[in-house]
């Protein structure tokens, strides 16, 4: 396989890297001393420059050790030089004299620019979600968030933008759309990044024991108190920030904006806040001070929630069920297309955090390559079916019920009688004393005959 020009590659049973030829060295700048027996997982969520860069890239779907697997998109990138290519890449299973199984891979030039490819090659979603995963990293090193639709492009500009700075920022966004992994990625991708992100609860902390956090968060000389950056403050990060009390407020104000401290402050802490909306709300109702507010929102990234995400979604559960592979024996390839479509039907009203553990109760209970409907857990499918259903009924008191539909019978009866009274009383079997009495109880007698 060595005299053979185009890159070849072997992987075991046990999906380690068995060989590499020079044409696959020479594309990826690793050697078969480098990357020999190391484990391949069907994943990308990779880090640059590390092994598992490689071996995401040569991990054969599941079922190829059984059957040869469409020709697949992925990207390599050269260990020194950086420089990335996209290729196909082929399987094929292989089995020695001992029956002992291998996948043989072959990677050719990627045909799109020539010829149009196969059909099942543009719909693999593991491919586009690496294909998405190396566009963003390239473009801004936020490899960890999926951001395929509109909106979460914008979100994706916004991040950019607050990593660069010491600005602060605020989330807004519904529960479980992913506010705290924003603050996160903005603070881990900023210049503040070697220090810690500390995480402060407005909602869910006593007032008391807020106060006292805050002031000795603000108020310690952490450089003097420890000389590791890890171990000192570098991110502020407000949740619920709507829900901080208002005199909690007062007194962090007064220290961030006092002619000694603000300058120190504001150069080795940044403030980061969430909240399930904007604040504008909580300023109206005064529950927010203006001159917090203010402090909080010099730039605001509201993130949709996952149904305004659709083109995200199956990227998404994708993501989620490939970390889902770490560690694992079996590897789980992806969605049958009905679990695909049930997804696409369902409203997810946890967003994020009810995708994320979907997919998590489907992975353990899947004992095969795809997950299928039989794999998805109970809630999920009870959730789903009581969308469809539509909301309950809502419970009308009787009362009120009762004369509403005396009302419209009322009603009918004096137009099917071309608004004679006697006549529309005697549809209805009443008499007409009694009809006049319930037509002003509604007031609908207007003028008598």
């Amino acid at each position: 396989m060595n005299s053979v020009q185009s890159p070849v590659f072997l992987i075991d049973a046990r999906r380690r890297v068995a060989f590499l030829n020079r044409g696959c060295e020479q594309l990826t700048g690793w050697t078969l001393a480098d990357v020999g027996h190391a484990i391949c997982e069907f994943v990308s969520d990779v880090e640059p420059r590390h092994v598992e860069e490689l071996t995401s890239a040569l991990c054969p779907p599941p079922d190829a050790f059984v059957k040869p697997a469409n020709p697949t998109p992925r990207f390599f990138v050269h260990r020194e030089s950086r420089a990335t290519a996209s290729r196909l890449v082929h399987f094929f299973p292989l089995s020695d004299e001992d029956g002992t199984a291998y996948v043989l891979g072959l990677i050719t030039e990627h045909p799109a620019v020539r010829a149009a490819p196969d059909r099942s090659i543009l719909t693999d979603v593991h491919a586009e979600l690496a294909a998405l995963r190396h566009s963003i990293r390239v473009r801004f090193s936020l490899s960890s968030i999926v951001a395929k639709s509109r909106p979460m492009q914008r979100v994706l500009r916004q991040i950019d933008v607050a990593r660069g700075t010491k600005t602060p920022v605020h989330i807004s966004g519904p529960a479980g759309c992913g506010r705290e992994h924003v603050a996160r990625v903005i603070h881990y991708e900023s210049p503040l990044s070697a220090k810690a992100f500390v995480p402060v609860d407005c909602r869910n902390v006593a007032a008391r024991e807020l106060r006292e956090s805050i002031s000795r968060l603000v108020q310690t000389d952490w450089a003097e108190l420890s000389p590791v950056e890890a171990l000192q403050p570098g991110c502020l990060c407000f949740f619920h920030v709507d829900e901080m009390p208002r005199d909690v407020q007062e007194r962090f104000l007064n220290f961030v904006e006092s002619d000694s401290a603000a300058a120190a402050f504001h150069k080795r802490v940044r403030i980061v806040s969430t909240s399930d909306t904007g604040l504008e709300t909580a300023l109206q109702d005064e529950r927010l001070l203006e001159r917090f507010y203010f402090l909080l929102t010099s730039l605001q990234i509201p993130l949709p929630p996952l149904s305004d995400r659709e083109e995200d979604l199956l990227l998404l559960a994708q993501h989620f069920l490939e970390r889902e592979n770490r560690g694992r024996s079996l590897q789980i390839g992806g969605f049958a297309n009905d679990v695909r479509r049930k997804f696409a039907e369902y409203n997810w009203p946890g967003n994020l955090d009810e995708l994320r553990a979907v997919v998590t109760d489907a992975a353990k209970q899947c004992d095969e390559s795809t997950i299928r409907l039989s794999h998805l857990p109970f809630q999920f499918r009870t959730g789903l079916d009581a969308q469809q259903l539509g909301p309950p009924p809502t419970i009308e008191p009787l009362d009120e019920m009762l004369a509403r539909i005396e009302r419209e019978h009322l009603e009918a009866a004096l137009r099917q009688a071309g608004d004679n009274k006697s006549q529309a009383a005697r549809l209805l079997g009443l008499t007409r004393a009694s009809f006049y009495r319930r037509l002003q109880n509604h007031g609908l007698a207007g003028d008598s005959e």
